[in-house]
């Protein structure tokens, strides 16, 4: 299998998706990761899930989670019926110790940890119960439902964090891993909160507080891109959700994603999602 980056848009007021899904076709799996966490909740059907080089077979009723650096793909076997959950992290924790603890069992994991939540786990009753009510609001959309979307969401969270809360030495790698990502959190939240202006590697070494030589590698190092990318990427994810979500000028939509010049938003946008923007946005509303 191959692997990328994905290109996931969410909006910036409200990074969050719930949809159901059947999965790839053997012959169109490609391994890929993503900026988003992810949820998912398998209804009916079967297939496979490969999570960073593990293969789970598929059982209605299992729940997995999945963060932004684990490269995975699900197959389906033609009648699989998954519910996707994806939400940005800042649209849980913007940087509050508390609000973490929603997030750690995306981040913080034990030697004993496996993706998977299985269907006869006592806990499964009542994620199903809440993932139900979340798809119920997002598909209402009544006055509200983002509300109740977000305090049901938070309330899932916890109960994960629950059933992970398990005994056993956290793994080398997610240490490491942490230390490092900690060190670069704050420059990729002001990134994402400022892609859309030029930013300089002289401003960003200066909110990581490192020199900027150093910031540049070590960027590198722990988000597997190098920071022109990382913007990029946020540009053009950015200009996805306006594409499927509003009727707005594409060159409006250029120059608001932070590109200078038409021809290089064209130029990267195709280069990073495969097709034009106009094939983009009418592929979204054909769906």
């Amino acid at each position: 299998m191959h692997n990328n980056k994905r290109l996931i848009p969410l909006p910036k007021d409200f990074a969050f998706d719930i949809f159901q899904t059947a999965g790839e076709s053997q012959n169109n799996a490609v391994l890929g990761f993503h900026d988003c966490l992810e949820i998912d909740f398998v209804e009916a059907g079967g297939g496979f899930t490969v999570i960073e080089g593990k293969e789970f077979i598929l059982k209605p009723g299992e729940f997995y989670i999945i963060n932004n650096l684990e490269r995975h793909v699900t197959v389906g076997d033609g009648s699989l019926k998954m519910l996707v959950i994806l939400f940005d992290p800042v649209f849980i924790w913007q940087g509050n110790t508390f609000d973490y603890e929603y997030l750690r069992p995306f981040f913080d994991r034990n030697i004993l940890f496996s993706n998977c939540v299985g269907s006869e786990d006592p806990l499964a009753p009542n994620l199903f119960e809440i993932i139900r009510e979340i798809k119920q609001e997002w598909d209402g959309r009544q006055e509200g439902f983002r509300l109740v979307v977000k305090a049901l969401l938070m309330k899932l969270l916890a109960l994960l964090y629950r059933h992970f809360k398990l005994g056993g030495e956290i793994s080398d790698d997610v240490k490491s891993f942490r230390k490092s990502y900690n060190r670069i959190r704050d420059v990729i939240y002001y990134i994402n909160q400022n892609f859309n202006r030029d930013l300089t590697l002289d401003e960003l070494a200066k909110v990581a507080l490192m020199n900027k030589t150093y910031f540049s590698e070590f960027f590198k190092s722990v988000v597997q891109m190098n920071v022109s990318d990382y913007i990029l990427n946020c540009r053009i994810s950015s200009a996805c959700s306006l594409l499927k979500t509003t009727d707005r000028d594409i060159i409006d939509i250029s120059s608001d994603c932070g590109f200078k010049s038409i021809s290089s938003f064209y130029k990267s946008f195709k280069k990073l999602s495969g097709v034009s923007p106009n094939q983009y946005r009418y592929s979204k509303r054909r769906m």
